[in-house]
């Protein structure tokens, strides 16, 4: 077979002065002028929603612990990464204001200048920034802690008004500062919110969340997608959890369904090992029949599929970061982001910087 290799992005060297070309059904995008593959690593966070924003609990975000992240970064670079994903709000713990009828109300005062470190330190490296939004954390029951509220925020997604005030009073601002930063390749709608949809084809919501329809997340993401295109000059994607469900993502399954359509610039699917047993049988909705893990399902074989497709997350204990690299490049993806530089699973950074150093040119 030979190796489809193309990529969404990678260098962010020159300053964008316009938005660049819709991708189409392929596994490249075009990115300040050029295509390749997609070597990269989730950072996520060096400290689970509170890197951005001020805190209760006194933890050091990113422009208080600059130094820290800037180190970070330098080892990121010595390894070949070339871009990374960071979440910037996650469960809601910090970063958003809300009024005392649940509206969020503003962006905290710290986001933009921890923000502007993140980006500084990330440009320093050229390294490219994919900023996820939201975690799905954020439509688990509501924890609080004083007078902090951790997630707990499924009417801000299911609630029109609620919606609408998030994306005056934060999303909004936040494209109107950053739309024309050049370090940001794309942002991520949510993080792996099929776990908190309920009413998908074979859904499998998590018990900690209060789900919410899919009616009512694709209204509240086609008005995030909506601006990142009308706003911005950076991508629109998703953090979609499997290849189980890709297709819900795609235009054709709006258009099936009558939904707003989402018009994301790449998709995503994420790899976790207990993906390799994971076989979908033809579907009205999934569409037909593939396999969940894409070591083994081809990229250009999934029906429906309009945009090239990142593998941002994947880990596997059993084999090398390196292997499965190499895996998803034959297989027709557009690149891959290994889980994770911060956390308990850890990259084999000896097989990453191979596979980079030998991939990471090649186009066709």
């Amino acid at each position: 077979m030979n190796l489809r290799l193309f990529v969404l992005l990678v260098s962010v060297f020159i300053f964008v002065t316009s938005r660049a070309p819709v991708p189409k059904r392929s596994s490249s995008v075009f990115f300040n002028g050029k295509d390749r593959f997609q070597i990269g690593v989730n950072y996520p966070w060096k400290n689970y929603g509170s890197d951005f924003g001020n805190s209760i609990w006194g933890i050091k975000t990113v422009s208080e612990d600059f130094e820290s992240h800037n180190g970070n970064f330098a080892d990121l670079r010595s390894k070949e990464v070339q871009v990374v994903r960071w979440w910037l709000f996650s469960d809601s713990r910090t970063g958003i204001r809300y009024d005392g009828n649940r509206h969020p109300s503003s962006i905290d005062s710290k986001v933009f200048s921890d923000l502007d470190a993140a980006i500084s330190v990330a440009k320093a490296r050229n390294i490219a920034l994919i900023v996820s939004l939201f975690d799905f954390h954020y439509l688990f029951k509501e924890k609080r802690f004083g007078d902090v509220v951790v997630a707990g925020r499924s009417d801000v997604i299911a609630d029109s008004a609620k919606q609408d005030s998030l994306m005056k009073n934060v999303i909004e601002p936040l494209f109107s500062r950053y739309g024309r930063e050049s370090t940001i390749l794309a942002w991520e709608v949510m993080n792996e919110p099929e776990w908190i949809i309920g009413d998908i084809p074979q859904a499998s919501v998590d018990k900690s969340a209060v789900p919410v329809g899919l009616k009512q997340f694709y209204e509240f993401s086609s008005k995030v997608t909506s601006r990142i295109h009308s706003m911005t000059e950076q991508y629109a994607t998703m953090g979609g959890t499997c290849l189980k469900w890709y297709r819900i993502w795609t235009q054709a399954f709006a258009r099936q369904l009558g939904l707003p359509e989402l018009d994301l610039d790449f998709y995503q699917a994420h790899y976790y090992n207990w993906m390799d047993t994971c076989q979908i049988d033809d579907d009205p909705l999934l569409g037909p029949a593939h396999h969940c893990s894409p070591l083994v399902q081809d990229y250009y074989q999934l029906a429906d599929v309009d945009r090239p497709i990142v593998v941002a997350e994947f880990s596997a204990p059993d084999r090398t970061t390196g292997i499965l690299m190499e895996g998803f490049i034959r297989k027709g993806y557009a690149g891959a982001l290994a889980w994770a530089y911060t956390g308990d699973m850890k990259v084999d950074w000896n097989s990453f910087v191979n596979v980079a150093n030998r991939f990471r040119n090649i186009t066709q």
